[in-house]
């Protein structure tokens, strides 16, 4: 399977779904989705994890992962029990209809990490999740790891540095970390700690925040060198995938809270807790693109009607640029639905670096009229727009 042929279906969206619920971190997930699909554009990036990954896992950054670039993990245990599961990373992959075979090495043998650092290098690895308790094993893992970060721009993912079921591993880890191991804190999640190559950290970093995807870990005026880092939480972030299986670049919340880079035109009301309301029957909203991205494949539009209690289904219609040639239509049969549509875009939709979006509402209504006290002529509650590339 190719990475266009991958694009064009919904392979990593389905397996997205079905690890909701799961033994798994979903923060590193997201941020190895998102690292993976913007970061490395320019050529096939490769994934590896030293010690087994938890399936999931697995199964989703792999799906991310173009069939002329490799997957790799490297056995850190000599048990029969262990070499079953290492053996069945194929299987779990087929079960999901990938083609991409994992390329399997032994690091268990003195001295084996070293000698396998440059074929690791050469495979242009994107993400490498490492255990934490095997680093502490292997003396000389952040000596070696300057070179593998400077030579592949590896991002490092270390799973169970901040596990709080092992506070031993934490401290002996960080404390094992010397100053010149060439790679930057760039992003935590509940039990992980992410490191970029001290050449990229900023950039990327930057990246991760103007995504709006992921926490801020850091206040600005205590950043070190001013770098933030960001937080991925394990919760589901709204329409992180779009229906063709893209990986969102940005999310623009539109309540109180929103931040710049959406310019609210004519037809609504103030900003919510939770969104902001069409007033009348139309409405336009501007939505600029973000700092170094200069195209845009689609825009998902999330929220929920207001519906009158003696009308039918509230009809909400989407349209993109100054003059609209289509629309986009979705039905609401109650207030409390929320709904997403996805739009695709051509190039000329995002022209000035600039989208925008036209609302129209059916039948907007007064809930005052029907015993409530808003007297707002209602009609499309707008809670998140995502942005993909």
């Amino acid at each position: 399977m190719t990475y266009q042929e991958f694009e064009a279906g919904d392979y990593f969206s389905n397996i997205w779904r079905e690890v909701q619920g799961q033994a798994v971190d979903l923060g590193d997930i997201k941020l190895a989705a998102f690292i993976l699909r913007h970061w490395f554009t320019a050529e096939p990036v490769s994934a590896a994890w030293i010690g087994i990954p938890n399936v999931f896992e697995f199964v989703a950054i792999s799906s991310l992962i173009d069939e002329a670039a490799s997957i790799v993990v490297l056995g850190t245990d000599l048990s029969p029990e262990y070499r079953v599961r290492l053996n069945s990373l194929g299987d779990d992959l087929a079960r999901y209809g990938l083609s991409a075979q994992p390329q399997i090495a032994d690091l268990t043998l003195r001295g084996r990490w070293s000698k396998l650092l440059p074929a690791l290098s050469a495979k242009h690895v994107g993400v490498l999740g490492v255990d934490a308790r095997w680093t502490l094993s292997e003396p000389t893992f952040w000596s070696e790891l300057a070179a593998l970060a400077k030579e592949s721009r590896s991002v490092l993912d270390i799973r169970g540095a901040l596990d709080f079921r092992q506070p031993d591993v934490s401290i002996r880890l960080l404390q094992s970390m010397g100053a010149d191991a060439g790679v930057t804190p760039i992003a935590a999640t509940p039990s992980s700690l992410w490191f970029a190559p001290e050449a990229d950290a900023a950039a990327l970093a930057k990246a991760l925040q103007s995504c709006s995807l992921f926490e801020f870990g850091t206040n600005p005026d205590d950043a070190a060198n001013g770098l933030m880092m960001s937080v991925a939480y394990n919760d589901w972030t709204p329409y992180f995938i779009s229906g063709d299986g893209r990986i969102i670049r940005k999310l623009y919340r539109c309540n109180q809270a929103v931040d710049a880079g959406v310019d609210f035109g004519l037809g609504w009301f103030a900003a919510e807790a939770d969104g902001r309301w069409t007033d009348g029957e139309a409405a336009t909203a501007i939505i600029s693109l973000p700092q170094d991205v200069t195209k845009a494949s689609g825009l998902s539009v999330q929220g929920n009607a207001w519906v009158s209690p003696e009308g039918g289904p509230q009809r909400i219609s989407f349209g993109i640029g100054a003059a609209p040639k289509t629309w986009t239509e979705l039905e609401f049969d109650n207030n409390a639905e929320i709904k997403s549509c996805d739009l695709k875009l051509d190039p000329a939709d995002a022209d000035g670096n600039e989208i925008t979006l036209h609302v129209k509402v059916a039948a907007p209504s007064r809930p005052s009229d029907f015993g409530e006290p808003d007297a707002r002529m209602l009609g499309f509650k707008l809670r998140t727009f995502g942005l993909f590339t």
